[in-house]
Parts: structure tokens; C-alpha cells; sequence
């Protein structure tokens, strides 16, 4: 079992290694009925990228949209978890503030950018093929994109010795709109260190 001040130090390595580039990323994955998805969360100090690649083949080797947004982070005080168990881990769950800087898509395909344009898509007519369309603040069909400087209150989770960081999920309750309503769930979706 690990003694308190081994908990702390590891934790302090943990928090210490966010401060440098990190990568974490998801396993291929439907979302919805039939949107098939991986997704990258890489952190560079304060400054995180969430990133979805949509692909076309169930293999993930041909991507047709990328949908980026990249955030300004204020992770707050820590928890720490600790297991008893033979396999013990340090758990870091803490609440994440996300700043939004930006909001932005990327079609792949031509055939996708020439759908965009003929619905107007996040009302952009001049959607290119390999080209990202900045989109922060707009209404994308259902999607109302986050403003810049709006804030996202959610939740992160980092294992310590597995390197798998998780996220808070929206709930119709706990959207994360204010931290009255900060996410209270994790998603099941978990992020490998790359």
C-alpha cells in the first residue's frame, strides 16, 4: 500500500506532467446511432484541445470531419482516492473549468464540403475540403456552438498509474453552464496517454 507521502508525491508528478504536452485519445467508438468517432484530449499547460475525428469505415482510416475546440484550463483543489486493494491507484478527480478560445471544423472530403455548403452549415458558405472553418459563437443545425470565453464547469479524472483521464459528462440537470451546474458524472469514454 502506498504510504501518504508516496500519494502526494505521485499526485504531484501527475499534476506536474500536465504542465508539459500531453496527449491522451479514445478508442474508435459509435456515438449516437451511427457516428463513429475517436477523439484526442492533448493538454499544453493551461491550454487543451479537444479534438473528434467522424469517419466513414468502421476500420477509422478515412475521416470525412474533424470538430476541434480548444479551451483555456482551471483545474481546482484535488481529491485523492486511494484502492486497497493489491492493484492499487491514485485516483485525481477534481473539478475542470474549460475557457472556449475557439470552435472549429475540418472537412475531409469533397463530397462532405460540398453537403456543408449547400445547407449552409454553421451558416458558412464557403466551406473547403482540408480547410478549418472557425465556428465559435454560431448555430450549427441543433448545435449551438460555445462562444469564446464562454466556460464549460465539468469534472476530470486522472489515474495515476494507468494514465487514463476521463471527463465529466452534460446531463439535462447538470449541464455545466455555471458551477451550479457543474457536471456530477463521468463519461464512461476513457482517454489513453498516448
Amino acid at each position: 500500500m502506498l504510504t501518504c507521502y508516496a500519494m502526494v508525491n505521485s499526485l504531484l508528478s501527475l499534476l506536474l506532467s500536465l504542465s508539459f504536452a500531453q496527449t491522451f485519445e479514445s478508442p474508435c467508438h459509435f456515438a449516437g446511432e451511427d457516428d463513429l468517432l475517436q477523439s484526442t484530449v492533448q493538454i499544453e499547460g493551461t491550454q487543451w484541445t479537444q479534438t473528434h475525428k467522424a469517419f466513414t469505415d468502421e476500420s477509422c482510416q478515412q475521416t470525412y470531419l474533424i470538430f476541434e475546440i480548444k479551451s483555456l484550463a482551471k483545474i481546482f483543489q484535488t481529491k485523492i482516492s486511494h484502492s486497497k486493494s493489491s492493484t492499487a491507484q491514485t485516483f485525481l478527480k477534481t473539478p475542470l473549468d474549460l475557457q472556449i478560445q475557439e470552435v472549429a471544423y475540418t472537412s475531409t472530403l469533397d463530397s462532405v464540403t460540398r453537403a456543408l455548403n449547400e445547407i449552409a452549415f454553421c451558416n458558412h458558405r464557403d466551406w473547403q475540403t482540408q480547410v478549418r472553418q472557425i465556428v465559435t459563437g454560431e448555430q450549427c443545425q441543433d448545435y449551438a456552438a460555445p462562444k469564446k470565453g464562454q466556460w464549460i464547469f465539468t469534472l476530470l479524472e486522472i489515474t495515476e498509474n494507468e494514465k487514463v483521464l476521463r471527463l465529466g459528462v452534460s446531463s439535462p440537470q447538470k449541464d455545466g453552464t455555471s458551477s451550479d451546474k457543474r457536471h456530477i458524472h463521468f463519461d464512461p469514454l476513457a482517454y489513453r496517454r498516448k
